[in-house]
């Protein structure tokens, strides 16, 4: 509060608050214009003068600012440059990475998912996996072979027989004429 406590007049006397006398004896009221004007002009004055370099400093200011973009262009550039080889070298090393896991379990590569080669294994294992069971889907169910099969050079329709019901269905045949 040393802003409060001390008042400073047209004629630069200092007086404290609360001490009546002090101020009674130094403060003048202005009584024209032309001196009310003089008060102006000096506080103006003052406050210009905290301020006179500021042109200066601005100037510098936008200098300085020039030549941090120019900066950060060169330093823009060469991150760009930076990200740009490395996504590519990750890239190269997750290819290689995919096609030596597709070659070892016999998948294709552009089926595999992850980025580590346990997350290509597996994603490996569960491809295979889903193959075999689409292959045990699809797989015709043999059926179980029938029974009384002829293989077509008796030319006869009956079914085989044991022995000796064959050996009679042939006397039958014989004996009709045929």
């Amino acid at each position: 509060m040393p802003e409060e406590a001390e008042n400073t007049a047209e004629d630069g006397a200092t007086t404290q608050p609360g001490n009546g006398d002090n101020q009674a004896n130094s403060f003048k009221p202005i009584t024209s214009q032309d001196e009310f004007d003089r008060i102006i002009q000096q506080r103006i004055a003052r406050e210009r003068s905290k301020f006179s370099d500021y042109d200066d400093l601005k100037s510098k200011a936008e200098e300085l600012d020039k030549i941090r973009e120019g900066e950060k262009t060169e330093l823009q550039k060469l991150t760009e440059q930076l990200q740009s080889v490395s996504s590519r070298a990750e890239k190269a090393e997750r290819d290689l990475l995919v096609t030596s896991v597709a070659a070892e379990k016999g998948v294709p590569a552009a089926s595999l998912t992850g980025r580590t080669k346990e997350e290509l294994e597996a994603s490996a294992d569960q491809l295979i996996a889903w193959r075999d069971q689409q292959l045990q889907q699809q797989a015709p169910k043999l059926k179980p072979p029938a029974k009384n099969l002829k293989s077509g050079t008796t030319g006869t329709e009956t079914a085989d027989l044991d022995p000796k019901a064959a050996a009679a269905e042939a006397l039958r045949r014989m004996r009709a004429g045929g």
